[in-house]
């Protein structure tokens, strides 16, 4: 399937804010906003927002010079998959953005050329990886990856979609505000298989923890000093998890040790909570059953 903005189409939105299903545009080849043989497409723009979704190999911004002035937004909680996002090299004014939506990866090395500093950029938004069971590093927005050439604003989340993520950094890696908008605060872990491999990874006092419906695993120590959220999911921590923040366990099958030392636990949900693990109390914590 191929779509593109010609000249004259000014405005495509892929919005979810209706009373039928969230639309969902997939097998989309090639999305190109602002398209002319003469560079005369200005002003197109794609919107992606509300929950709506486009599934697409590569996302062009412009086809020849001229083309001009043209976007795609990616907001509330829309997503964009697409693995080259590209804009027209010598164009002025185009961009793609994404205030509290998705950018979703099905590899490790994506495709970023804004061509103009900021063309291409996040902001409060997550990066996601779809699929994706070698090679990713929870760093590879810092460097060695595509993802060094997106523009990082505000506090944003990693969302493992069926991957596997591996923490290089001897230090651990920390998923908390205050470090910089390159540095994740906040990591999600659904569907599927999810696993993090590699150093500790430590939930500071401002980030968070998200599992749901997967069976997540860490090879590694995992301490929490934020909020973690366990909801319907096996969740295993063989290196143990360490809690001075608050947990909240729904439907969650626990396996590991885990240590509260004034943390807090909260079960949740409608079944009976399984716990393959031994509980170890080392100071004044929380349990609200």
């Amino acid at each position: 399937f191929f779509f593109q903005a010609e000249d004259g189409i000014r405005d495509y939105k892929v919005t979810g804010v209706q009373t039928c299903a969230l639309p969902i545009l997939t097998n989309v080849a090639a999305m190109i906003i602002g398209s002319s043989a003469a560079g005369t497409s200005i002003g197109n723009s794609l919107l992606i927002t509300n929950g709506g979704q486009l599934f697409a190999t590569t996302v062009l911004l412009g086809n020849v010079a001229g083309d001009n002035n043209n976007s795609v937004s990616v907001s509330a909680g829309g997503l964009l998959e697409a693995n080259t996002l590209t804009n027209l090299f010598g164009s002025t004014g185009n961009t793609i953005s994404n205030v509290g939506g998705i950018y979703q990866f099905t590899t490790t090395t994506p495709t970023i050329a804004p061509n103009v500093a900021g063309a291409i950029a996040i902001n409060n938004g997550t990066i996601s990886f779809r699929g994706v069971t070698t090679g990713l590093n929870l760093t590879n927005n810092w460097n060695g990856s595509g993802l060094t050439n997106m523009a990082f604003n505000g506090n944003n989340a990693l969302r493992l979609d069926s991957s596997i993520a591996t923490n290089t950094l001897t230090g651990g890696y920390n998923f908390n505000t205050g470090l910089g908008a390159t540095n994740y605060y906040r990591l999600e872990m659904i569907n599927g298989t999810n696993a993090v491999t590699g150093n500790g990874v430590t939930i500071g006092a401002g980030g968070s923890l998200f599992v749901s419906n997967t069976l997540a695993s860490f090879s590694t120590v995992l301490t929490n000093l934020g909020v973690a959220a366990l909801s319907d999911s096996t969740s295993t921590f063989s290196g143990g998890l360490y809690n001075q923040g608050t947990i909240t366990n729904k439907n969650n099958i626990f396996v590991g040790l885990l240590t509260m030392n004034n943390g807090t636990l909260v079960t949740a949900g409608n079944t009976t909570q399984t716990w393959a693990s031994n509980i170890n109390l080392q100071a004044v914590g929380t349990f609200s059953i």
